[in-house]
């Protein structure tokens, strides 16, 4: 998981050391499949206000 977590510099985030929780789950199903969501915890601008 990690591994992806960095993957997504650039793209998702600018640098992965602002992930701060992450959470693994494993489902068995007939199409394998990779789903990642990212949610913000709160807005950057409120976040940079405080």
């Amino acid at each position: 998981m990690a591994k992806a977590i960095d993957a997504l510099n650039k793209f998702v985030w600018t640098d992965d050391a602002v992930v701060v929780d992450g959470t693994v789950r494993k489902f068995y199903g007939e199409k394998p499949e990779l789903v990642i969501v990212v949610c913000a915890l709160e807005p950057q601008t409120e976040r940079l206000a405080a």
